[in-house]
């Protein structure tokens, strides 16, 4: 597969802490990738870098023809409607009604201020606003926070349906395992990528043989 986002050598130093160490890998046109990892490990930083939302860091990102980046969790702005934060032309109106029919609201919310809002109507809105910017590639940070079983069901419908390149952030196992093809394990003690192909299933028993021929050894 073609290539649209390289990673290459990537370190990143908070003070003298080593977060990201030699950090190089690739993701090709409508991959679904998972970068998983202990709390602490970096994968947020990474994300940002990726994103290009973090620009203190060393290495280099290049993305295939300057193809845009969607990255959540979005800048959430209070004071906007829901309409006026998903800034969409009436012509898409009804793609908007489709995606609010999906995550179970009515046409009403269109009129609701964002800090009206619940978490997880929060976190519905700002997907929503990721399916219609139609990014070629797409970040999710623990994207399934907040939301019911509607919504992450919607969620992992257009994960699948989709063309895009996603990297996908979650603590959520049957998640990951439903919606990816690759782990990118960020590892805690080396900062560094090992990649595994398969879904966080196929990550459990390879990890799980790896240490099993290492103790062997």
């Amino acid at each position: 597969m073609n290539k649209i986002i390289s990673v290459k050598n990537i370190n990143k130093k908070y003070e003298e802490k080593i977060i990201l160490n030699d950090i190089s890998f690739s993701l090709s046109f409508g991959e679904k990738v998972a970068l998983i990892g202990q709390n602490g490990a970096g994968k947020t930083t990474l994300s940002k870098i990726i994103a290009q939302l973090d620009n203190d860091y060393e290495g280099k990102i290049e993305v295939f023809k300057n193809f845009q980046i969607s990255y959540l969790p979005q800048e959430f702005l209070g004071n906007l409607k829901v309409s006026e934060y998903l800034n969409f032309q009436e012509k898409d109106k009804s793609k908007v009604l489709s995606f609010f029919n999906d995550f179970n609201f009515s046409e009403r919310y269109l009129d609701i201020a964002l800090s009206e809002l619940s978490g997880g109507q929060k976190s519905k809105i700002f997907l929503i606003k990721i399916f219609l910017e139609k990014s070629q590639i797409i970040i999710l940070d623990e994207p399934t926070n907040n939301l019911d079983l509607d919504g992450i069901e919607a969620l992992e419908n257009f994960i699948k349906k989709s063309n895009a390149t996603f990297l996908i952030i979650s603590h959520d196992r049957k998640f990951i395992d439903k919606t990816v093809t690759k782990i990118l394990f960020l590892d805690n003690s080396s900062h560094q990528i090992k990649i595994y192909d398969g879904n966080y299933s196929d990550f459990v028993q390879k990890r799980a043989e790896e240490k099993e021929r290492d103790w062997l050894l």
